[in-house]
């Protein structure tokens, strides 16, 4: 199983279990090419599918009410 430090900047470990990955990639610290080699590095022959899932706007104004609030 994939270790959660391993990690590098600019990815976050969303999900991880036996079958399934999720990361959330910050665009502004890694390019998503950069990521997608990281991951097949690390994952090598493992991997099946790689979707990609843009952040809604809703979900990002949330987020930010969230962090204001605090």
């Amino acid at each position: 199983m994939f270790n959660l430090g391993e990690a590098r900047e600019g990815i976050q470990v969303i999900e991880n279990n036996d079958l399934i990955k999720k990361f959330q990639i910050d665009i502004q610290q890694i390019s998503p090419v950069s990521a997608i080699d990281y991951f097949m590095t690390i994952f090598k022959n493992n991997i099946v599918d790689i979707s990609v899932e843009e952040i809604s706007l809703e979900s990002i104004i949330a987020q930010w009410y969230s962090d204001e609030k605090k």
